[in-house]
């Protein structure tokens, strides 16, 4: 009996033992992506240029690549730095072009993508007041367009808690639409600019 005891726990530990080296392989990546990605979010948001997508993209698919079917669950770390490079390349895509990213063209399962897009709008509100500072009043006013553009796409997504932990960002998301909108009349109107002087304009 001590034999067979023996045998079933070294199947047990030679397995345990895999998962406990691909888990430590996937934090290090995680690590490493969210340090990387942070680091490009900053250069993004105050020199207002894209960051390297393709780069992201690359550790992105590398990541995902080493996680056993399954695990991704249980592993929250690894979630947590795909949320934080689709925050990355959502806010190069909007920086770049005003486009958003569709998530299989950046590479990240739509949990981590609309997590990552809820943060993206705290980034783009600091992009809209480094504009407004710089007077760049129409720079200001198309990366707001963007950032309406972007909370449109948390609209509407009801799901469990359990399931996605999302409510509390939403809500996060329009508080920030709504001050930063607050913000951007408020230095436009000091230019002259109203809401009936737009619409006179839209229609010349």
């Amino acid at each position: 009996m001590m034999e067979r005891a023996s045998s079933v726990r070294e199947i047990i530990k030679d397995e345990l033992d895999r998962e406990d080296r691909m888990r430590e392989e996937a934090f290090n990546a995680s690590r490493s992506l969210v340090r990387i990605c942070r680091e490009r979010i900053s250069l993004s948001v105050k020199n207002d240029v894209p960051a390297d997508d393709q780069d992201l993209k690359e550790r992105v698919s590398s990541l995902i690549a080493s996680i056993p079917e399954g695990m991704s669950g249980r592993w929250g770390f690894v979630e947590d730095a795909l949320a934080e490079a689709a925050e990355a390349m959502i806010l190069s895509h909007l920086i770049a072009d005003g486009e958003i990213p569709l998530p299989d063209g950046i590479g990240i399962p739509a949990r981590a993508y609309v997590m990552g897009a809820c943060d993206a709008v705290g980034e783009l509100r600091r992009c809209i007041l480094n504009a407004l500072l710089a007077s760049r009043y129409d720079r200001a006013r198309s990366l707001f367009a963007s950032m309406r553009d972007l909370s449109e796409v948390m609209e509407g997504l009801v799901y469990p808690a359990g399931m996605l932990n999302l409510k509390k960002k939403q809500d996060a998301v329009r508080y920030i639409l709504d001050r930063t909108q607050g913000d951007l009349v408020v230095s436009l109107s000091t230019r002259g600019w109203t809401p009936e002087n737009e619409e006179a304009r839209s229609h010349e």
